[in-house]
């Protein structure tokens, strides 16, 4: 990935709120703001390994088609 595609990605922050061991996949929830508003959700798995509780900036990478769930790539 170039520099100037990573620049053009939305990062937005994300709290791990559930996780699924059997196929280490995580619910994740997109919080925006101070005021913890919580906008968005879903399950996905990451790039990078997560813990319960966990706040972390990334953004979500889809698969058209795949009918899998989502990544969250964390930066």
């Amino acid at each position: 990935m170039t520099k100037q595609e990573t620049l053009q990605l939305k990062y937005d922050n994300y709290r791990v709120v559930a996780i699924d061991n059997e196929n280490k996949s995580y619910f994740v929830v997109r919080v925006r703001n101070e005021e913890s508003v919580i906008d968005d959700y879903c399950w996905c798995s990451t790039n990078q390994p997560v813990a319960l509780g966990d706040l972390i900036e990334g953004y979500l990478r889809f698969s058209p088609g795949s009918g899998k769930s989502p990544m969250l790539i964390i930066r």
